[in-house]
């Protein structure tokens, strides 16, 4: 006679009654969770098990329904696959822009920023504080947009988007830089993008 786990290689009979004692002693009603079962050809595929526990005549019994997730596992690789390419893509896209992201803590006065941001800035870590910020920005802009910041963090309501030059500490190489935030009061963290418009001809 064949048990449960004679089509559950994962599992010893050990294991499996430690699964399913909260279940047979009332702690829980139902039990759910996904493994494996066996064929008869000793190939496997991924199943959902669902158990729950009825009596009859104060004799304990537990019903399992099985679902096969074959299909829903192969459906799930293939988005996976699709989000990862258009992740792919996107990163290129954003690469060939020269267009980087990053995040601002208000709390912790840090912010943490995309491949682009940092090798764009000449820093050597993808996290920093403002003033390692401050310090990039060309000496004929850093007033100015030191001003335009300070207000910004006074109140995060005001949109940032300001055109600037940053020197870049590693290469001395001067960017353009488009930068634009936004965000509300009730947020701790500023969104914003950085584009390098060096190249473009606006910027000259």
């Amino acid at each position: 006679t064949m048990t449960p786990i004679d089509i559950k290689p994962e599992y010893t009979l050990e294991h499996f009654n430690k699964i399913i004692e909260p279940l047979k002693k009332g702690k829980i009603s139902k039990l759910r969770f996904e493994t494996v079962h066996l064929r008869k050809d000793k190939t496997t595929y991924p199943t959902e098990i669902n158990i729950s526990k009825f009596i009859i005549e104060d004799s304990v019994h537990l019903l399992a329904i099985v679902i096969d997730l074959t299909q829903r596992k192969i459906e799930e690789k293939k988005r996976l696959r699709e989000i990862e390419t258009s992740n792919h893509f996107l990163q290129e896209s954003q690469d060939m822009a020269l267009v980087g992201y990053y995040t601002y803590d208000f709390k912790t006065k840090q912010w943490k920023g995309s491949k682009i941001i940092t090798d764009l800035m000449g820093l050597e870590s993808e996290k920093g504080s403002l003033q390692s910020w401050i310090d990039i920005i060309h000496y004929k802009d850093k007033l100015i947009l030191t001003g335009v910041l300070e207000e910004r963090l006074r109140d995060y309501t005001i949109p940032l988007d300001v055109t600037y030059r940053i020197v870049n500490p590693q290469t001395r190489a001067i960017h353009w830089i488009h930068h634009k935030a936004q965000t509300d009061r009730k947020s701790t963290r500023l969104n914003s993008s950085h584009t390098d418009i060096s190249r473009m001809p606006s910027s000259a």
